[in-house]
């Protein structure tokens, strides 16, 4: 081989790629294993469909007891290990799924011996529905497929009834009650499911395959959204169906490559293979002609006519669609989970025990639902869908780069990015945020009780009601006016005002000596006196208003009191109102005798008055 140099002009021969010659032997012997399963399928296919059956003369010579019949079919419906093959030798080829005539001593062997002595004409029925329900595991069904070509072979009528079985068998028409039941329920329709492709591909079942289309439909008719369990069994069901060599057959669909250790250039004819050693040669040689061996048996494979492989294989299309877009439901739903649990841990310490067991519900869930689709997928010799590759991949990004910020909280994260930037993104959310820097009003949320509002309006009363106390006790008992009310009577006293009165009734010699300067002299005393006792009247009347609007800020008090108790319904405070309320009437009937006291001490006056002028007449 040439190739151009670095310049492009040199014309230089490449390094031959260093080869194993015992890699090239085991890539030989893997094609030649899968040349001589194909040939088997192939034998296998035709000892099914070219055949001679026994003559009814041959039949009416065999056994046809029911005794002995109904034997044979409750052993069948028994599986176990009647259905189980002989180990076979090492050096011999693989079968498809063990189809073709079993030698030795095994269950099956003993089986078929038992079942060519017998003519079962009358009980065609009852044998296909025994062989249809006997594989109870996936390892019996190449035992039952065994019985089911040897019935093949004898009866005409035993392919369509057993097709019909096969689809009834695979029904439920009853839901498990235990995990347990739903454990056996699904072994049973996959083993059967099995059992259904592999009597296809053998040509049991000859070409209708209406029987399998109705099973695939039936899986991809899941509400895949709303039943998770149920959308992992039915993938995990198609995945046991679609398995080599049904894939090939009844899908036609390319089957699983086989690596060569070699470059495609060295397995073309004119390859130049002088510069390689000599076994290196052999072997290149041997895997050339076991690749042409491999593509000539591929050609001669029976496959199913490509409009029932269409129609089988746009159900399988189907089921693959809706587990893909279940699993993406259930990889979103596990994330918020995953957030939320992540969130709360990082926050608050551990998360709630029914939020953790959520998550582990979700998780299994998926983790079931994602191990259906990976089967899947290999069986059909996919890869995961690209969706499904992304989510996880975005998810994996979101775990991988998160981080701790400075209290802990996980950032980049929708809840962190989201939350205020005013104080940096410290706090994980709203209301993380409101917890620590809002504060809550305390006095519209706790009774006024407890914090002291009422003790502080019933002192306020208080206050109020011993500045009108102390107003009252301003006034004097008999009614007379303070001190300094007047100029010209400071420092008087109710008394020396008594005394005054009286000097005028009564004169000393003194004052008369002084008043007998005549009528002039005499006024002056008179009006002095006179204005004396005006005073004093003017002063006692001055007080009345003022008392009474002491008495009205004793009654709103009292009635702001009343209300305060009606309100809060506190027992306390209604005593201790009502106790003020007593202490307040208590004042008001002290206040109204005082006012009586004033009105008599004016009456006094007034009458001293008369006897003063009455007195002035007659000197």
């Amino acid at each position: 081989m040439e190739a151009k140099d670095g310049e492009g002009n040199t014309p230089t021969q490449l390094p031959a790629p260093k080869v194993e010659p015992s890699a090239l032997k085991d890539a030989a012997a893997q094609l030649a294993d899968h040349r001589l399963f194909l040939e088997s399928l192939k034998a296998v296919r035709q000892a099914n469909t070219e055949f001679k059956r026994p003559s009814e003369s041959e039949l009416r010579n065999l056994d046809a007891s029911i005794k002995r019949n109904s034997a044979l079919v409750r052993k069948l419906r028994g599986g176990g290990p009647v259905l189980m093959l002989p180990s076979p030798p090492a050096a011999s080829p693989p079968t498809a799924g063990g189809s073709g005539n079993v030698s030795g001593t095994g269950g099956v062997a003993a089986l078929l011996a038992e079942c060519a002595k017998l003519n079962q004409a009358k009980y065609v029925s009852e044998l296909a529905s025994a062989v249809a329900e006997a594989p109870q595991k996936t390892s019996e069904v190449a035992g039952a497929l065994e019985v089911a070509a040897f019935l093949h072979q004898r009866y005409a009528d035993f392919a369509p009834q057993f097709a019909v079985a096969l689809a009834k068998a695979f029904a439920v028409t009853k839901a498990p009650a235990t995990a347990e039941e739903e454990r056996v329920l699904g072994r049973r329709r996959r083993s059967c499911l099995r059992l259904a492709g592999e009597a296809a591909v053998a040509g049991i079942t000859g070409k209708d395959t209406s029987h399998i289309a109705a099973m695939v439909q039936e899986l991809a008719s899941v509400k895949w959204a709303r039943d998770v369990d149920a959308s992992a069994s039915s993938t995990s069901l198609l995945a046991a169906l679609v398995k080599p060599p049904v894939r090939e057959a009844l899908l036609r669909l390319p089957g699983d490559p086989i690596p060569l250790p070699v470059p495609d250039s060295m397995l073309q004819q004119d390859a130049d293979l002088t510069q390689q050693p000599l076994d290196v040669v052999e072997g290149v040689s041997t895997l050339r002609k076991e690749l042409e061996a491999l593509k000539s048996e591929q050609e001669q494979r029976w496959q199913l006519p490509e409009q029932q492989a269409a129609t089988l294989l746009k159900a399988v299309e189907a089921t693959t669609s809706g587990c893909t877009g279940a699993l993406l439901a259930q990889h979103s739903a596990l994330r918020e989970v995953e957030s939320e649990v992540t969130r709360l841990a990082n926050t608050r310490g551990d998360p709630p025990a029914e939020l953790s067991a959520e998550y582990e519900r979700r998780r299994k869930a998926y983790e079931g639902l994602r191990a259906a689709m990976v089967s899947l997928c290999e069986a059909l010799g996919r890869a995961l869908p690209t969706e499904v590759l992304d989510a996880e991949k975005e998810g994996a990004a979101d775990r991988d780069g998160a981080a701790y910020t400075r209290i802990g909280i996980i950032s980049g994260t929708p809840d962190s990015q989201n939350a205020g930037s005013d104080d940096g993104g410290v706090f994980d959310d709203r209301e993380a945020r409101a917890f620590y820097l809002s504060m809550p009003d305390i006095r519209s949320q706790v009774p006024a009780v407890l914090l002291g509002a009422a003790a502080a309006k019933a002192e306020a009363s208080t206050k109020a009601a011993s500045a009108a106390a102390d107003t009252e006790a301003s006034i004097a008992p008999d009614g007379s006016a303070p001190a300094a009310e007047s100029s010209t009577t400071q420092g008087a006293t109710p008394t020396a005002t008594a005394e005054g009165a009286q000097g005028a009734q009564h004169p000393t010699p003194a004052a008369a000596a002084e008043g007998s300067g005549g009528v002039g002299s005499e006024g002056p005393g008179i009006s002095s006196a006179a204005t004396g006792e005006s005073d004093a009247t003017k002063g006692g009347a001055a007080e009345l208003p003022r008392a009474a609007e002491s008495q009205e800020q004793q009654e709103q008090a009292v009635e702001g009191i009343k209300q305060e108790k009606d309100r809060k319904g506190n027992k306390e405070s209604g005593k201790q109102a009502e106790e003020k309320e007593k202490a307040m009437k208590t004042d008001k009937v002290e206040a109204g005798a005082n006012g009586s006291k004033q009105k008599d001490t004016e009456k006094a006056v007034e009458s001293d008055k008369g006897e003063g002028a009455v007195h002035e007449e007659g000197e």
